[in-house]
């Protein structure tokens, strides 16, 4: 299992990876992290007696859970997958689908209402909030962390706290533009992080069912 998938793990995993890509790769990795993941829930959940040959058959090309797609539409039909997640993964994996298929320069904003259809699966604010908290922490931390650098080159630590960072930040467009341009891929990388621990609930939920 991959380390991202460890459940301590997932989010700075997750973040590491997504943040350091373009905005199309962003996209294209979150879905394939999500597709991964949905395979790892399936090896986990397999019946007893199934053998590696009829996994293999099933997860592989052409097989029942083949793809992303067939993954996630064959989930929700059995019942696994809630329509959160179902519609989350389908809005997903439609900007993902022009990501791949885009030779021009490619944005999230370009595609913003189905991005936004994506984020809204798990309520209104709550995946841009949360972004948004997220990137101005790391933010903030990456300055303070230059203070004592700088102090030794300018006699002063011009970052002691973080409100000497706030208010730098305040004043400085440059690096407000700089943070505003990591928005969508923050809001990638929370999105694909609920989206993987939405699944996990959903598949816990359902063989805990008597039904099951």
């Amino acid at each position: 299992m991959s380390d991202w998938m460890k459940h301590l793990d997932r989010l700075p995993k997750i973040l590491d990876a997504i943040l350091d890509e373009s905005e199309r790769g962003a996209v294209l990795l979150s879905c394939h992290i999500i597709d991964d993941f949905l395979m790892e829930m399936i090896k986990t959940h397999k019946a007893e007696g199934v053998s590696q040959k009829v996994l293999a058959d099933t997860t592989g090309y052409g097989g029942a859970f083949g793809s992303l797609s067939m993954k996630s539409k064959a989930l929700f039909v059995l019942g696994i997958l809630t329509e959160q997640s179902f519609s989350a993964i389908e809005k997903l994996r439609g900007i993902r689908n022009k990501a791949a298929h885009s030779s021009q320069v490619f944005r999230i904003s370009d595609h913003q209402e189905r991005f936004d259809l994506a984020i809204k699966s798990f309520g209104d604010g709550g995946v841009n909030n949360v972004a948004l908290n997220m990137a101005m922490h790391n933010f903030l931390e990456k300055m303070l962390a230059m203070g004592p650098d700088l102090e030794s080159k300018m006699g002063r630590n011009p970052f002691p706290d973080q409100q000497s960072c706030v208010d730098y930040l305040a004043g400085n467009d440059d690096l407000t533009s700089k943070l505003q341009e990591q928005m969508p891929k923050w809001q990638v990388a929370i999105l694909t992080h609920l989206i993987i621990e939405t699944i996990a609930l959903n598949f816990e939920n359902y063989y805990k069912s008597p039904n099951a």
